[in-house]
């Protein structure tokens, strides 16, 4: 089939006269939007200068196997903003994107054509979607024009005639206008170097509208060996000697010349064969084992065969190349790093001998880039060569699966589906070791996500868990090795890594055909002592969850017949619009990390995830506009201390990133190092020693993720270092889910800082919380440098630095001194720091009595270990570490370790008391990381306590359905919002019900809906008229301190023993305080209002200076307020163990009496904490069996009788 816009193109040509091609190529299947950004760089564009009746430039993009084609007539602008017409002609076909040369006069666009500029694009967003609307945004890739593009329609024309405008986006690529025009400037052909008169002179190539091109070659797209003149299909020849230049006096002049810069280096061939790379000299000797890590880089490069010319160098600052730093940095490891391959020439690539062809041609190869492979349904197959080149976005799958036999499907994703095999015994980690597996049936793609219960009676019945997941990439091609019985491989996942092989033994039907699974051998192999990797890892990747809790919250099913019902599918891995709670955002201008609570011991259990605590500067890593930029905790722009790393960020596969991570410097035994980092700092030779180790991703290509849960965001940082390109200096900080004791002990035994623990199902929130806790091996933190001694003996520059730290009002107090762990050099550094900084008097509060001491302006914060504090807060055996740059004095406190909280059950799938969460990773509670999930879990885990208060009980809801940063509102009547589950109640004059919980699955369903308040009369609904219970809300003004608040709620409760009623009291979760009395149900509504009040104005009568019963702020000042109000028909009480919508997640507890008494503060304990009162006696046990009649004595006593 011909597109529509293929038709006018050829309805207006006569290709008997015209040289131009006449589109022989049908139309391709469209492609999702989702896939065409994975393939955006696949996509030609061109720019063809066109000398026509009126001179233009003719802008084209491809799109479904066609060239969408303006016409602009005073050509791009390179001026941000700047608007150019551009009119909307017909499509053409892809092969004009290489045509240069005539069209015949008389022909339609009869004139002379060159290639001004042309490379690849790639839309953001959809691009149909866009051309459709008026509004189609890209980026471009191309000789000429880089960066951020928009086309915009002014008008809709008919047919293919609609003005739009070009217009350049602001970014790094965009110029200023004093810069002049890029069109006027830059006037020659990009495949020819030629003007529009050397064109029109050699007329090499015409055009007919009728017949296509005549005369000349078309040129291929970009990247294309086989497209070059000359090229021919040959094995990589055996040997091959360098071409060598000419010395002359002067440079040459004129187009046919191009120009570089002579390189200082050693002159190389580098060879890509057989899946690894040889570095020759220009003399034919190996140096592959001196540049190892060169090699390394180009066996990675997406080529089945290549022969590339160049030299290995290193660069200075000013980007020159220094033969004598590349003496120097030879035989030296610490800067192996700094020597790079400076490729100037291709002769040969994937099986083509390319020598023949032009440079210009041979010079366009290296634009090729890897064509990422976007999920589809049933996609064309594609070549060995695009597989490859898409390697790294090609997912695989290891699903635990326990049916009547416990084994491991291992999937391949190939054409659209999942190729798989059935491991009886799980992989194996071991070099050479053999593991049977059987093919199965291909599977679809979304079951790479799947993790839950298939039911018994279904085909697989049992529970399947997500046990590795990541990418893998084919060696070779996979088609052929699939059909010839050996499959090569290389897998990047969470568990399994590195080389492996699958092997046929025989050939059964169908696709039951036996295989072997056999790791290779590489560094990622582990020796047999090393145990099975199926027995020591056997938590879920995606949950964290093992095979038991899955089958127990069978969240998730799959039929063989319908497909999954319940959960959510998992989007492949590295698609950030697929993370829960993603939302499309540009990158925000500035966000504060994470920070993580200092605690005494690991957390355990599957919600948490464990990692080595980093010993470096905290840093954020922004990408955007093509550049990149690293920032530390408090935003100071570190990018020049950093450029290296900067400039590999912004090498990354991504449009917009934000990483959080830390630059380090790793030991000869992994371990980062404060005091390296410090050496390297400066020294330009040990600046490739220094990494980013990112441990999160909160932002990549317009989708802002910092709502996913940690897990997800993990996956998606490895898929994005995954296809880092070469450098090797950003790296993932490694984790473990589970076992973090083990793992703590494990790291401080390595002599590591400590350790990490973030909850694997929370958000990232800026500031710190409980969600990621550290565990320190040894003590350590940052001081203040308050002053310093004189040095003395044999020591230089100072002798000891006096530290302090600030207390919660910003006092600074003296913590001890430091003489240990310095260097001449730094000795040094530091009396030079500290000199201008001196004065007379010491900023310290409680300064010591020492002589001889210079004090200085509190501005230098060092990092120091010590083995524990004293009792008078000094630090024993302190060993200086390093300057903190990165922190500001002011920050500095004392830190002091946490007890670890006792969280509530932990709840991982989908499903709470058979109630099945939809969004169940929303947060609800931002700052704490608390999710509608866990949330879920801990009512469940409470129910038994709380349904006795909550049970029969119209309810008043404070619902917040996106949490307590959206918008919250109070609903009293269950309308159809409310679900099923939850009971209705009728109350008298009221035409709607309310909504009523009396089991836990009502209480889940209000969860469910975001009701994080629960308010309950004080009536049940068997008898509504005759309330069970009086409230008195103690509210006191927020300057009174909470002493008086303990002491009024025992003093009501004597007040109301001395009437005959029994008092109970509740911690509201905020600063008051609740005093419940349990009634007999024989009073009205009146009576017990009536009452309620003339005990607070009873109190107010006896104190006037302590309380008041008047609801206004103004007259609460300095008093207590004794809210007597809730008593009234219709008014509510937050019920017991209710949580509050307020910042982290309180809750309204019960509390004993004796308990309240010792309290100096409101209690505030959250949902993780709470459910550890579960094991204490109930405080309200005896609430039922106190119930009291509301006596007329008791009324009479208050006046109300």
């Amino acid at each position: 089939m011909r597109s529509t816009g293929l038709r006018e193109y050829e309805r207006k040509r006569d290709f008997a006269r015209t040289p131009e091609p006449r589109g022989r190529r049908a139309k391709p299947a469209r492609r999702k939007a989702k896939e065409l950004r994975a393939a955006g760089a696949a996509l030609q564009f061109v720019v063809q200068q066109h000398a026509a009746r009126n001179m233009h430039w003719d802008f084209r993009l491809e799109l479904d196997g066609v060239l969408k084609s303006w016409a602009i007539p005073k050509g791009p602008s390179l001026v941000a903003g700047e608007r150019r017409m551009a009119a909307q002609t017909e499509d053409h076909p892809l092969e004009y994107a290489g045509f240069e040369g005539v069209i015949p006069k008389g022909e339609y666009g009869g004139g002379t054509v060159v290639v001004w500029d042309r490379g690849f694009w790639q839309p953001i967003g959809d691009p149909r979607r866009g051309l459709a609307s008026g509004k189609l945004d890209f980026t471009l890739a191309g000789e000429k024009l880089r960066g951020r593009w928009h086309l915009v329609r002014m008008r809709k024309g008919e047919r293919a005639r609609a003005s739009w405008l070009l217009i350049k986006g602001r970014d790094a690529h965009a110029q200023p206008a004093s810069a002049g025009s890029v069109v006027e400037s830059e006037t020659r052909s990009v495949l020819t170097g030629r003007g529009l008169d050397e064109v029109a002179r050699d007329a090499d190539r015409t055009w007919s509208s009728r017949t296509g091109e005549r005369g000349g070659r078309a040129v291929g797209a970009p990247g294309d060996p086989a497209a070059l003149s000359g090229a021919r299909r040959t094995p990589l020849a055996r040997q091959v000697a360098p071409q060598l230049a000419t010395l002359v006096d002067a440079p040459p002049e004129g187009p046919e010349w191009l120009h570089e810069i002579k390189l200082d280096g050693y002159r190389m061939l580098g060879r890509i064969e057989r899946d690894s790379a040889r570095l020759v000299t220009r003399n034919g000797l190996d140096w592959t084992d001196r540049f190892a890590d060169l090699a390394a880089e180009l066996a990675a490069l997406p080529a089945r065969s290549a022969l590339l010319d160049g030299e290995v160098v290193v660069f200075d600052r000013e980007g020159r190349t220094s033969f004598q730093a590349l003496q120097g940095a030879l035989g030296r490891k610490s800067s192996a790093d700094a020597v790079h391959f400076a490729a100037f020439d291709c002769l040969h690539l994937d099986g083509c001998d390319v020598r023949a062809a032009p440079l210009v041609e041979r010079k366009q190869l290296f634009a090729r880039t890897p064509e990422p492979r976007g999920r589809r349904a049933k996609p064309a197959r594609r070549k060995a060569k695009e597989l490859r080149a898409a390697g790294a976005a090609l997912q695989f799958v290891v699903q635990q699966h326990a049916a009547r036999n416990m084994h491991w499907d291992f999937r391949l994703e190939l054409d659209g589906v999942l190729k798989s095999w059935a491991i009886p015994k799980g992989p194996s980690l071991v070099a050479g070791e053999r593991r049977m597996a059987a093919q199965t049936e291909d599977h679809p793609l979304e079951y790479a996500g799947f993790e839950g219960v298939i039911p018994k009676g279904e085909y697989g019945g049992g529970t399947v868990v997500v046990w590795d997941r990541g990418f893998w990439q084919p060696i070779g091609d996979p088609r052929r090795g699939l059909a010839s019985g050996k499959l090569d491989f290389t897998l990047a996942g969470e568990k399994l890594r590195g080389r492996w092989h699958l092997v046929r033994m025989r050939k059964g039907e169908g696709a039951r055909a036996s295989w072997l699974l056999i790791k290779g051998r590489d560094a990622h192999a582990q020796p047999a002592s090393a145990g099975s990797v199926v027995e020591s890892e056997t938590r879920s990747v995606l949950t964290g969850r093992g095979l038991d809790e899955v089958a127990r919250d069978a969240d998730r099913t799959w039929s063989s017949r319908t497909g999954e019902r319940g959960g959510r599918a998992v989007g492949a891995p590295g698609d950030p619009a697929a993370l829960s709670g993603a939302r499309r955002t540009p990158l925000a201008r500035q966000v504060a990390p994470q920070l993580a609570t200092l605690v005494d011991a690991p957390p355990e259990g599957p919600e948490w995830l464990h990692e080595i605590k980093l010993d470096g500067y905290r840093m954020l890593g922004r990408i955007e506009r093509d550049s990149a930029r690293l920032v530390t905790r408090n935003g100071l722009d570190w990018t020049d201390r950093f450029a290296d790393l900067a400039a590999e960020l912004a090498a990354l596969p991504a449009r917009s990133a934000l990483l959080d991570g830390e630059v380090v410097v790793f030991d000869r035994e992994g371990r980062t190092s404060f005091q390296a980092l410090q050496g390297a700092l400066g020294r330009k030779s040990s600046a490739d020693a220094v990494h980013f180790a990112a441990f999160d991703c909160l932002h990549l290509d317009g989708c802002d993720v910092r709502a996913a849960p940690l897990v997800e965001r993990k996956q998606l940082l490895r898929a994005l270092l995954s296809r880092a390109p070469g450098g090797g200096r950003l790296r993932m900080s490694e984790h473990v889910i589970g076992r973090g004791a083990e793992f703590y002990a494990a790291a401080c035994a390595r002599g590591v800082e400590g350790t990490v623990a973030k909850r694997v199902d929370a958000p990232y929130r800026s500031g710190r919380s409980r969600a990621w806790l550290k565990i320190r091996c040894s003590k350590r933190q940052e001081f203040v440098i308050a002053g310093f001694t004189e040095p003395r003996g044999s020591r230089s520059a100072l002798g000891a630095l006096l530290l302090g730290a600030h207390d919660e009002k910003g006092a600074l107090h003296y913590c001890g001194k430091v003489g240990t762990g310095f260097d001449a050099a730094t000795l040094k550094r530091l009396r030079a720091a500290l000199a201008p900084l001196q004065r007379a008097r010491s900023a310290l509060a409680d300064p010591p009595r020492m002589r001889g001491v210079h004090w200085v302006t509190p501005r230098l914060v060092a990092e120091v270990s010590f083995t524990e504090w004293t009792a008078d807060r000094r630090i024993r055996h302190p060993v200086f570490l390093g300057l903190r740059e990165d922190k500001p004095a002011r920050d500095v406190r004392i830190e002091v370790e946490q007890p670890v909280a006792r969280s509530a059950p932990a709840a991982v799938g989908n499903v709470v008391a058979g109630v099945t969460l939809s969004s169940p990773d929303r947060v609800y509670f931002p700052d704490a990381g608390i999710t509608k999930r866990e949330l879920a879990a801990y009512y469940e885990a409470v129910a038994q306590r709380a349904l006795p208060g909550l049970a029969n009980r119209p309810l008043t809801l404070l619902r917040c359905p996106e949490g307590i940063e959206g918008a919250c509102f109070y609903q009293k009547h269950a309308n159809e919002s409310v679900p099923d589950a939850v009971a209705r109640v009728r109350v008298r004059g009221d035409k709607q019900p309310y909504a009523m919980v009396n089991d836990v699955a009502a209480l889940i369903s209000l969860v469910q809906i975001g009701a994080l308040e629960l308010h309950v009369w004080g009536a049940r609904a068997d008898h509504l008229e005759r309330p069970d219970l009086i409230v008195f809300d103690i509210d006191p003004d927020p300057a009174l301190p909470f002493a008086r608040v303990v002491e009024t709620a025992l003093a009501l409760r004597t007040y109301l023993s001395d009437l005959g009623l029994a008092a109970f009291a509740r911690a509201t979760g905020g600063k008051g305080l609740h005093v419940v009395a349990p009634l007999v149900r024989r009073a009205t509504w009146d009576e017990v209002r009536d009452f309620s009040k003339g005990v607070a104005q009873d109190l107010v009568r006896i104190a006037p200076n302590r309380f008041t019963a008047v609801m206004s702020k103004a007259q609460r000042k300095g008093k207590i307020y004794i809210d007597w109000v809730r008593n009234t028909r219709e008014a509510t009480a937050v019920a017991s163990y209710s949580t509050r919508a307020r910042p982290g997640a309180p809750v309204a507890l019960p509390i004993a009496w004796d308990e309240l008494a010792s309290l100096s503060a409101p209690l505030h304990e959250s949902v993780r904490e709470a459910p550890r009162r579960l094991a204490m006696p109930d405080p309200w046990a005896e609430f039922e069996a106190s119930r009291r009649p509301l006596t007329a004595a008791a009324r009479k006593r208050v006046g109300k009788g």
